[in-house]
């Protein structure tokens, strides 16, 4: 029985987050199994690998997003790469070449802490096809929130692998769609429609049964069937006892880091009341409500109270300095220097600050599992929290296991659209005097104690191995990259040849569209990286290029192995395609746009059309946008004779009106014989002119629905005024009698 082989995606195994938790230990767990599973993670946000060393050995091998060394004097290379940490610690580097190749570094710089996540490859955005492309996955796991993966459920490689996302629902109902561009820089700047991501995702784990249902009332049908709970670390997430967390207490808050937020250090006893919140400092967090409702509590108690603040004081929340002025208790307020974004503190640490801690408080507004809840319980901690979402919603982990606090109203939050939650801060106040009455309190703690074991990491991963063991692995297999060669074997597919001598097919690309986006190379890559994966290998490429895109353009074209064309002229589609056409040696040609990107099958099934129908001129393919949102069979003729897309087709091969030129597929033969594009077009129409032209000479125009490809036409800004599409529209309507919208 052959391996599986799983590549896991989340933050780096090797700092401290929730996501990195989580996946850290289903890595580890599968990892272990090495005679079932190979498995490789591809790290988010590495921080230098500062702690690897906590971890290593590890059985499973670590890749980094994209890094560069630039900060390093001492590096002699500054391109991208990919940093490799191997399962005893040792690392290895690979250089990210301009024709988006990997291969070996030969930077030998061991500065590990210069090493840092460029900005526009959060998440893995654009290393993620890279990765993929070596290492063959057959199932990708995702840890992480909705926006981080939507890049995942598309792009060259989608059929390769069976994607298996793990992620937080942290209210509802959830949007359909929602710009991200605002909350993730450098993130593309596009919508992200929810519902088709999901959509896209082979297999939905959430987090809780709230979650699932929340995910199946967006898409309207029950395909999120499985949730598995958050693991918890229950043999190192102990109580400590009495004499040892008196000691501890004391000693923790002695740490030079631990102040309150003017830096002054303060002496806290073993018996004082030590209110702890252990949530990242963000608006979904509540801190205000709990800064208001602890003044309102040591308000009515004699014992002396604390507050410890257990998160980054400057993250994108709160003002703590100034909250703590406003309600007056700026004398009680501790927070931990240290604490940094991004970082957290080792496990072993945790359990200390759960364990000097009366209580923790969560006047949460929504969590996707409030991890700081199911430790504390695991370190016989009670808590108080919010009634909401997925510890303690209808279908939550965490109900009858926390004190709850009224929830006073629901807001819905600006850009998702979620409802929030906003606690009583009267009834937090009376729920941290309800959980010290000694009767409550030790319900509190054994409830807490069995709902952490429930979740222990024993009993939570078999649960991934059952998720992993019972996905259907992808049909199809990764084809490796080769040198084009017209002799060479033609590769494995499940789309056999109809062709006995495959013929060339000549493939053009023109470079000379404008972007919405400063990495516009970037998109070329993408198209011509989904080429190389394509099983009709016969072809060869022509990009034309108007030299008007810069360094990285420049630098990428000129060590392309690919036919470039210049073009130091202003750009009109009808010329630049004949142009190329003049140079083509196939006998077909397949006119793409940069910002298309072809499934690997995608190709074969054109060609096989070509060869199994009589008479066809031009073939289209069926194109989604990038999110997913609407699909297109090329252009047809309303009963009041418009030229508009057709967005609904019968399965197979159909006559349409015309085919869009971002994957028009020609016989050479009719090409010749129709006179090619008419170059009286300045921008409009070339294309669906040429259908026409082919159907008036008794060429046949159709759209074949089973070969696909994704066109991301929102991207480009083009070359054209009203006035040079009036004059289009006004020669296509004088051909055909046809009017444009």
């Amino acid at each position: 029985m052959s391996k599986i082989k799983v590549l896991i995606c989340s933050d780096s195994p090797f700092v401290h987050t929730g996501f990195a938790q989580q996946a850290r230990e289903i890595a580890t767990y599968l990892g272990n199994q090495s005679d079932k599973y190979e498995v490789n993670y591809l790290a988010w946000f590495t921080n230098g690998w500062k702690n690897a060393k906590d971890y290593i050995p590890v059985p499973f091998e670590t890749y980094s997003t994209t890094v560069t060394h630039a900060a390093c004097d001492k590096c002699k290379s500054k391109t991208p790469m990919i940093e490799h940490v191997g399962k005893d610690g040792s690392l290895y580097r690979y250089d990210i070449t301009p024709d988006r190749t990997i291969v070996a570094s030969t930077n030998e710089c061991t500065n590990v802490t210069a090493s840092k996540v460029t900005s526009d490859d959060k998440y893995g955005l654009y290393s993620f096809s890279w990765i993929v492309q070596m290492l063959k996955p057959q199932i990708v796991i995702s840890v992480g929130d909705i926006w981080m993966i939507e890049s995942y459920t598309r792009g060259p490689f989608k059929k390769n692998y069976t994607l298996i996302s793990y992620m937080p629902v942290d209210g509802n109902p959830w949007p359909t769609s929602t710009r991200q561009s605002g909350q993730i820089n450098d993130y593309g700047g596009y919508e992200i429609s929810w519902k088709s991501t999901l959509a896209n995702v082979d297999r939905i784990v959430a987090y809780t049964e709230y979650g699932a249902n929340v995910i199946n009332e967006l898409l309207g049908v029950n395909a999120c069937a499985d949730y598995v709970w958050h693991g918890c670390d229950t043999t190192n997430l102990t109580p400590m006892p009495p004499d040892e967390k008196k000691l501890a207490k004391i000693k923790f808050f002695q740490r030079e880091s631990v102040t309150l937020l003017d830096g002054t250090r303060v002496q806290v006893n073993h018996d004082d009341t030590v209110i702890t919140n252990t949530s990242r400092n963000q608006p979904r967090k509540g801190y205000p409500i709990l800064f208001e409702a602890f003044a309102k509590y040591r308000k009515t108690t004699s014992k002396k109270c604390w507050l410890y603040c257990h998160a980054a004081v400057y993250d994108f929340g709160w003002n703590f300095d100034d909250l703590a002025k406003r309600f007056g208790i700026e004398d009680a307020v501790l927070i931990n220097s240290d604490m940094a974004v991004g970082s957290g503190v080792s496990d072993s640490d945790m359990r200390t600050v759960y364990n000097v801690s009366t209580f923790t408080a969560l006047p949460t507004r929504g969590e996707g599992w409030g991890l700081g809840l199911s430790e504390s319980m695991a370190c016989g901690t009670p808590c108080i929290a919010t009634p909401y979402s997925g510890h303690g919603s209808e279908g939550g982990w965490g109900l009858g296991a926390f004190e709850e606090i009224k929830i006073v109203a629901m807001d819905t939050e600006p850009v998702t659209g979620i409802d929030r939650a906003i606690a009583d801060i009267d009834d937090c106040a009376a729920a941290m005097r309800r959980v010290m009455k000694p009767k409550r309190y030790k319900e509190l703690v054994k409830a807490g104690l069995e709902r952490a074991h429930s979740c222990a990491w024993d009993k939570i991963l078999p649960q991934w191995e059952e998720i992993v063991d019972s996905t259907e692995l992808p049909k199809w297999d990764y084809k490796e990259v080769e040198t084009k060669d017209e002799k060479a074997a033609p590769s494995r597919s499940e789309v056999p040849c109809a062709w006995e001598n495959p013929p060339k097919v000549t493939i053009v690309i023109p470079s000379s569209i404008i972007l919405n986006r400063p990495n516009y190379d970037e998109v070329l890559k993408q198209c011509i990286t989904a080429l190389d994966s394509q099983t009709y290998t016969n072809w060869d490429l022509i990009v034309i290029d108007n030299v008007s895109h810069g360094g990285p353009m420049s630098s990428y074209l000129s060590h392309l192995k690919h036919t470039v064309l210049r073009w130091p002229f202003k750009y009109r589609p009808s010329k630049v395609l004949n142009r190329a056409i003049s140079y083509a040696s196939g006998s077909y040609y397949l006119f793409l746009h940069s910002d298309t990107t072809l499934m690997p099958d995608t190709l074969m099934k054109l060609m096989n059309t070509m060869k199994l129908k009589e008479d066809i001129g031009i073939i289209g393919a069926m194109s989604t946008d990038s999110e997913n949102k609407k699909s297109s069979y090329g252009y047809e003729f309303s009963n009041i004779r418009t030229v508009q897309e057709k967005h609904r087709c019968e399965p197979g091969v159909t006559h349409v009106d015309g085919i869009p030129d971002y994957c028009m597929l020609v016989s050479a033969e009719a090409f010749g014989k129709a006179g090619g594009f008419d170059e009286d077009y300045h921008w409009w129409y070339h294309d669906v002119d040429l259908c026409q032209h082919m159907k008036s000479i008794g060429f046949g125009v159709v759209v074949d629905t089973s070969a696909e490809c994704i066109h991301d036409g929102n991207t480009t800004q083009k070359y054209h005024d009203n006035s040079t599409k009036l004059i289009d529209t006004k020669r296509f309507n004088k051909n055909y009698g046809i009017q444009i919208s």
